[in-house]
């Protein structure tokens, strides 16, 4: 309904695309790096699963949709698609997505609990290659700057967050 009302409006709707039920528990991606720091892990599908819906909704509603900051390559062979089947849609990576990886967050290092979490290695690369062949449509600083008090904290109890871009 909202992708039909927008539409009508010429306006675009601009999603953050995570379920909930697949995330809410995880502090950085699912995988072995999380395993090895006994931290709960955020799958990619907690992503894609939600955009592959979004992008569905655009193609039937015919109308423009934003996914922003997405951090996988499932989610960039998603809006691949959508766009290869004429669907009026965009999307975004945080720059950290394409500078860093789910290693950097080395020894429970809080700074680099973000959102969305520092992915796998082929993760970035993905997201790199998807900004080259413009599949990715903006590179965003995603700051949302958190007080130090939150972040010196254990890392599943860190607020999620960091600086991206302060002037």
């Amino acid at each position: 309904r909202a992708l039909t009302y927008a539409r009508d409006f010429g306006a675009t709707i601009v999603h953050e695309t995570q379920d909930a039920d697949l995330g809410s528990s995880g502090v950085m991606n699912e995988g072995l790096y999380a395993s090895w720091l006994g931290l709960s892990g955020i799958p990619r599908e907690a992503e894609s699963i939600p955009l592959e819906r979004d992008l569905a909704l655009a193609r039937l509603t015919r109308g423009s949709y934003h996914a922003a900051k997405i951090s996988t390559a499932m989610a960039a062979n998603a809006v691949t698609r959508a766009k290869a089947d004429g669907a009026t849609v965009t999307s975004g990576v945080a720059i950290h997505n394409l500078s860093l990886n789910e290693n950097d967050v080395g020894e429970y290092r809080t700074f680099f609990r973000l959102t969305p979490p520092l992915r796998a290695e082929e993760d970035r690369l993905a997201m790199i290659e998807a900004v080259r062949d413009g599949t990715i449509d903006v590179i965003v600083s995603s700051h949302d700057p958190q007080d130090v008090d939150t972040k010196r904290l254990p890392f599943a109890d860190a607020a999620a967050g960091a600086i991206g871009l302060e002037t």
